[in-house]
């Protein structure tokens, strides 16, 4: 494992883990991607690791550490040799607010994907509105977000830059509520039904 220069990154936490699910297609993105840890390790003083994992069983590898941003490696098997290069990390922190009165959005979910549309991080905003990504890879980033209670504004692609802080405002216009009722073919209500 090396660092942004390429010289062995000692100390970086190195996490195998499998899926739990493997191999099918599950609705429920949460259950999809669910994993099983399987071992951790940490880097020698040459930046390398070792561990016994199980054989014929596809595995999942994220590397971390401090002020670098996480790489991860998807569908490895026992005995592959693997490097990986940490850069420094990007950082996105940001906050959102009501157009009609500037008021915190509290509980608004933020998804960033990258460029492939595969989710690099989530968060909920706080009670002031404010969300924080640390240890993300540099590159574009989708940051999609989905309010309770106002209207979703359109996705918005990011450069984050190597070792950069980037800021993100948003002003989101309220929202309309939509009302309805989820019945049967005979005109009965359906309870738990999702929309």
């Amino acid at each position: 494992m090396s660092d942004v220069l390429g010289a062995p990154l000692s100390g970086a936490t190195v996490v195998i883990s499998r899926r739990m699910i493997s191999e099918f297609h599950v609705p429920d993105i949460q259950e999809r991607n669910a994993r099983q840890p399987v071992v951790t390790v940490v880097t020698d003083g040459e930046g390398r690791f070792e561990a016994v994992v199980p054989t014929a069983v596809p595995l999942d590898l994220e590397a971390s550490a401090s002020e670098h941003a996480t790489a991860r490696r998807d569908h490895l098997f026992a005995g592959d040799d693997v490097e990986l290069r940490l850069m420094a990390a990007a950082v996105l922190e940001g906050v959102l607010r009501l157009a009609s009165d500037g008021s915190a959005v509290e509980g608004a979910l933020v998804l960033g994907k990258d460029s492939r549309r595969v989710e690099q991080c989530r968060a909920l905003t706080d009670i002031d509105g404010r969300f924080l990504f640390k240890d993300l890879q540099p590159g574009l980033l989708i940051v999609q977000i989905t309010p309770r209670d106002a209207a979703a504004p359109p996705s918005k692609t990011i450069e984050l830059r190597e070792g950069e802080r980037t800021w993100l405002e948003l002003t989101l216009e309220p929202g309309v509520r939509i009302y309805g009722t989820v019945s049967d073919s005979y005109g009965g209500p359906i309870a738990g039904a999702e929309i």
